[in-house]
């Protein structure tokens, strides 16, 4: 938000909005050379609209500046399988179709289709999944071997995200628009999320759910 209303490096939404034209957002439509962002994680979706119609490439995720490497994030998705496959009795079965999931032969084709993250390390020796477009697919497996990783602690007693979500959205929509600055859109979305929280910790103690 201080980007945009702030340093004066970013579009507004009106501009970013006629930079876009029929492709959805600048960067698609060729009119922005760099996109920052978690949207290198899933580069399928981005490639049909680009095709050929210019050259581009991901770039490696820069360091911080607190730290002397990349930081990269796990979540809990594989405890929460867990934890819901105990209490429903289907522990074998959970098993067995994560591991699928998991494997080289889901993992090879969405590093063909590129629908998000590949999980499987040995899938970069495949040609087709860092073949481009867009070039630097290779970047991919560098985030895999990373030895700095760190897990975003999440913990879902129920619809943990959508909850949490629907409740700083909006603000930081508000935000995006210049309703609010960015440091009141982040002290008004903690004060809720904060809020939220205690919420299910308190489900939690009263064992109001199962997981």
């Amino acid at each position: 938000m201080d980007y945009i209303y702030k340093e004066d490096v970013s579009y507004t939404p009106e501009e970013r909005s006629g930079l876009a034209g029929e492709f959805g957002d600048p960067f698609s439509a060729g009119t922005q050379a760099v996109e920052i962002g978690g949207i290198v994680y899933s580069t399928g979706f981005r490639a049909p609209r680009i095709k050929d119609r210019f050259q581009w490439s991901l770039a490696p995720m820069p360091w911080g500046e607190n730290t002397d490497h990349a930081n990269f994030e796990w979540n809990d998705q594989p405890h929460i399988v867990a934890s819901t496959a105990t209490v429903t009795g289907v522990e074998e079965q959970a098993v067995d179709w994560t591991y699928f999931l998991a494997g080289p032969d889901v993992q090879g084709r969405v590093s063909i289709d590129r629908g998000h993250l590949p999980l499987w390390k040995g899938i970069e020796d495949l040609p087709a999944a860092t073949a481009g477009p867009p070039e630097g697919l290779h970047h991919l497996y560098d985030y895999i071997a990373s030895p700095h990783l760190r897990a975003m602690q999440w913990y879902v007693p129920g619809g943990f995200y959508s909850e949490v979500r629907a409740l700083w959205r909006p603000i930081m929509d508000a935000a995006l628009v210049g309703e609010m600055s960015a440091q009141e859109s982040l002290d008004t979305a903690s004060a809720q999320v904060n809020e939220q929280l205690r919420k299910f910790q308190d489900a939690l103690s009263r064992g109001e759910v199962d997981r």
